[in-house]
């Protein structure tokens, strides 16, 4: 997983996607951006989707056209290095890929107020929790989002629940996923 921050000259990030991949290359092949992805697991962490109950080879290179180190944010320790390493950068803006991986909070929370953090998840409105439930649940994520200047949207549902955790429609930019398709369309054998 990663952490990205995207600026004018100065960028890193959080959580890494095939999704993300293509965007993060093609900003770091611009000279006008220096770009530095944070993974904030190791690349053995992220090889079994639990999800799925099963191992995932990747077969594109998910860590090649950009800078990019790990920093692990499991402990209040690794947290504090994870955050004075992104201080190091000294990027414009920080773009982070998610709230619930480790360390991702603890830098949202950080970085608000001090540099724009921008955000992209893809979750959307749960219909399944209702009450009290749905009630604490929008209060939570009222707060996290309050930690972000900008969040990126993938699909209209996406962009209803910025709206419903308490985004306002100004702080919401469409970016919906991309993929590489000539990567796809290769003869690899050739």
């Amino acid at each position: 997983m990663l952490a990205t921050c995207l600026a004018r000259s100065r960028s890193c990030a959080s959580w890494c996607t095939y999704f993300g991949l293509l965007r993060t290359s093609l900003l770091a092949s611009d000279p006008k951006t220096s770009v530095h992805v944070f993974f904030t697991k190791e690349e053995s962490e992220f090889r079994h989707d639990a999800e799925f109950g099963q191992d995932v080879t990747w077969d594109v290179p998910l860590t090649e056209g950009y800078p990019h180190s790990t920093q692990p944010g499991n402990t209040a320790v690794q947290r504090k290095r994870l955050i004075q390493s992104i201080e190091v950068f000294a990027p414009d803006a920080i773009l982070i890929y998610g709230w619930n991986p480790p360390g991702h909070l603890s830098c949202m929370r950080h970085f608000s107020g001090r540099v724009p953090v921008w955000f992209r998840g893809d979750s959307i409105l749960d219909s399944g929790a209702r009450g009290w439930k749905r009630w604490f649940r929008r209060l939570g994520l009222r707060w996290v989002y309050r930690h972000v200047n900008r969040a990126f949207y993938v699909g209209q549902r996406n962009r209803e629940y910025f709206l419903w955790a308490g985004m306002n429609d100004n702080q919401l930019t469409l970016a919906p996923h991309a993929v590489d398709a000539d990567f796809f369309t290769r003869d690899d054998a050739a």
